[in-house]
């Protein structure tokens, strides 16, 4: 019998996942911070997207590299399907909420940041 080779990432590889990770966990809790404390303050969500536009945008950005990490094999998940997951995000931040009113963008902002940040951590 062949010895079957391990598949999966090696120490270097589970390393950088791990600190990838680690940095979208601090980035998307500063998010939420920041839409907590806004919402405090101001007792409303508008002006929010402003707010946290640009984080928003560097983080979402960011989970492109999720894409690559499928495709050298650091992980075990269709390349497609993850594009498909981050494009459609992608869509919104960049084409959605970038053409649309604030008032507009007000309505579904803080819910979406509430969605997107929770939706994270119960990964």
């Amino acid at each position: 019998m062949a010895s079957e080779k391990k598949r999966g990432p090696g120490t270097l590889g589970k390393l950088y996942l791990a600190l990838y990770n680690f940095v979208q966990f601090l980035g998307w809790s500063y998010i939420l911070l920041l839409v907590i404390s806004y919402t405090f303050r101001n007792k409303c969500y508008a002006g929010v997207w402003n707010f946290v536009r640009i984080p928003v945008q560097i983080f979402q950005s960011l989970a492109l590299l999720e894409v690559i990490h499928c495709l050298v094999g650091l992980v075990p998940t269709s390349a497609f399907l993850t594009f498909i997951q981050i494009g459609s995000r992608l869509v919104v931040v960049w084409g959605i909420l970038e053409s649309v009113p604030e008032p507009d963008v007000v309505k579904c902002v803080g819910v979406s940041m509430f969605e997107v940040t929770t939706g994270l951590y119960s990964r």
